[in-house]
């Protein structure tokens, strides 16, 4: 919406533009007539559209040509007035004023105004439709045609309500006259408008979601009456309009293309701009991305509004209700977005999926945990593009939360993963999500994210790859883990760095991983002094005992870990062939996997 609207007065002189402007401020015709009334605004309160609004009038004998021309690309709308009694003044405005305007500001607005009609008619002046019909079929930028009398103040408001509605809701960007057809751009805006508004995905707007629409734009429902009227109005003139499910979307437009025809530009002007839209019909980028700042110390989190609204956002797009979606699912949703926001292929590596690879409902719930946390710029997007709202508010910040690091009253927990073998760590976060997954050489994701349950308190976990000189400049952490390969002296150097590091800040979980050499030196460090409760083996079920461990120290980092009695790799390897049941040997059949990888 445009902040405020500047209207300019031209004509032949004793058309009548200073009364005009002296009748509409005083409501009374004036005795005394000066050459040129002082520019007026109005103020935003008292206009129809709580717009400022600046009425400017010229006159020749007190301007010249320049501070015309620079009048006329400063202004907004340009009423250009005529008298109905002066022939002269109506052959003018083809002859002159609207080349000229034409020619200093192309495709400006005008409103062509038809004063002193209290006069009485003669034979020998034209109607209002032999006089102007011709020419707004040749100047396609006049709006509209108003007549009006200063003297007896009749329709002298309704000028300047044209001309700022020719302002506030433009036909231009809508509607080609020519073609007598809604352009593309407005085909494409009010697609997306429909799309959104139809919530089961049919294709169509039952009467349910076309009263949900109604009172979302215009903040009251249709009645049973008028909503039939509407429906019948379309059935009678456009086949396929209206089906058995409801109104379509040829119905749809249909409708905004009648109310466009008729003048009622400010109907679809209303829809377009409650979805976002501006002028150019662009989403406004205060739409887009609203203004959020994220304290230090702080992360943003979906609040329980966001997190409902992706969940019903799922639903609606799970059309064979089996849990994920599909290719063809993913693609529907992402149609209102100008782009994919997420690379399918990684997603088998960061969130849960079917044994398809398609995100299930905790999937696609931890893709946008992992947005707020690292990237709200694309989840508002997102949001956005799929006309988020929440009561009357349309900003996305009811979506999120900022909360600061209090793993009591937080619904994410954060936590690094540390370690010197990039493979390993993506193995460990890989039998996060997906463990019925085989990992792969391709599988490396700097974040895995999915819902776990603390005490009887569902969250969501991301774990994230992080470097430890990263740990003090990044999100907040609730936890780390740090794994270790109790066979290298360079990987225990580093854990006990990190227990250096963090200890007074981060809770710790150290993790015993597979070794990455063949030999073993048993006396490599038995007396490291690192705490070590838990071995992971990758596609072993029994790591999960490792996550809830990291959910619980993430949650309460007051639990004291323990400290292993034996930590080489000949007792880790020793329990982890107990745990599985299956000879030594499996361990060194894993090493030969990621030697070889």
């Amino acid at each position: 919406m445009p902040r405020d609207v500047r209207i300019l007065l031209l004509g032949d002189p004793s058309v009548g533009k200073t009364s005009l402007i002296m009748a509409l401020v005083t409501e009374e015709f004036p005795d005394f007539v000066p050459p040129r009334a002082e520019e007026i605004t109005i103020p935003a309160e008292v206009t129809p559209e709580h717009v400022p609004t600046h009425i400017v009038d010229y006159s020749a004998a007190e301007q010249n040509e320049e501070a015309l021309h620079a009048e006329i690309v400063r202004s907004n709308v340009i009423c250009v007035v005529y008298s109905v009694d002066k022939q002269e003044s109506v052959e003018n405005i083809t002859s002159y004023w609207l080349p000229l305007i034409r020619s200093k500001s192309p495709k400006k607005p005008v409103i062509l105004v038809g004063n002193k009609i209290d006069l009485e008619a003669t034979e020998s002046l034209p109607s209002l439709t032999e006089a102007v019909l011709p020419i707004m079929d040749e100047f396609l930028e006049v709006e509209t045609c108003v007549e009006c009398s200063a003297k007896t103040l009749m329709n002298i408001s309704e000028v300047f309500y044209f001309a700022q509605k020719a302002v506030l809701h433009p036909s231009e960007p809508l509607y080609s006259a020519e073609e007598k057809q809604l352009k593309s751009a407005c085909i494409s805006a009010l697609t997306r408008v429909f799309t959104v508004c139809d919530y089961d995905k049919n294709d169509a707007l039952s009467d349910r979601e076309l009263n949900d629409f109604q009172c979302r734009c215009f903040n009251a429902p249709l009645l049973p009456n008028a909503l039939e009227e509407v429906k019948e109005t379309v059935r009678r003139n456009l086949e396929g309009g209206v089906t058995e499910k409801g109104l379509t979307l040829i119905g749809f437009l249909y409708l905004h293309l009648v109310f466009i025809q008729r003048g009622r530009h400010e109907t679809t002007w209303t829809v377009l701009r409650r979805f976002g839209y501006d002028l150019n019909l662009q989403l406004q980028s205060e739409y887009l991305e609203p203004s959020l700042t994220i304290p230090a110390g702080c992360m943003l989190e979906l609040s329980g509004i966001g997190v409902q609204y992706l969940r019903d956002l799922f639903h609606q797009h799970d059309v064979d209700l089996d849990g994920c979606l599909s290719t063809r699912e993913q693609q529907r949703m992402f149609e209102l977005c100008p782009h994919l926001m997420w690379e399918a292929q990684n997603l088998l590596h960061s969130v849960n999926c079917s044994a398809l690879g398609y995100p299930t409902l905790d999937g696609f719930l931890s893709y946008w945990v992992i947005q707020a946390m690292t990237n709200h710029r694309l989840l508002f997007h997102f949001l956005a593009y799929h006309g988020y709202v929440h009561g009357d508010t349309d900003t996305q910040l009811t979506a999120v939360k900022v909360k600061a690091v209090n793993p009591d009253d937080q619904s994410v927990l954060h936590c690094a993963v540390i370690g010197n073998d990039v493979h390993c760590k993506s193995l460990f976060m890989h039998q996060f999500v997906n463990p019925a997954y085989p990992a792969s050489d391709s599988s490396h994701s700097e974040f895995a994210c999915r819902s776990v349950t603390v005490g009887k308190t569902p969250k969501h976990m991301v774990l994230r790859d992080t470097k430890l000189d990263e740990v003090a400049t990044s999100v907040p952490y609730h936890a780390a883990v740090v794994l270790v390969d109790t066979s290298s002296a360079q990987s225990i150097e580093d854990a006990l760095d990190a227990q250096e590091q963090l200890g007074s800040t981060t809770p710790i979980l150290f993790v015993a991983v597979p070794p990455q050499v063949t030999r073993v030196d048993a006396e490599a460090a038995p007396n490291h002094g690192l705490k070590i409760k838990h071995n992971f083996i990758p596609g072993n079920t029994q790591s999960e005992q490792i996550f809830q461990a990291l959910a619980r120290l993430a949650h309460n980092p007051t639990i004291n870990t323990g400290k292993e009695a034996s930590s080489s790799w000949l007792s880790w390897s020793g329990k982890a062939a107990l745990l599985v049941g299956i000879p030594l040997a499996a361990a060194y059949v894993i090493y030969r996997y990621r030697a070889s990888s």
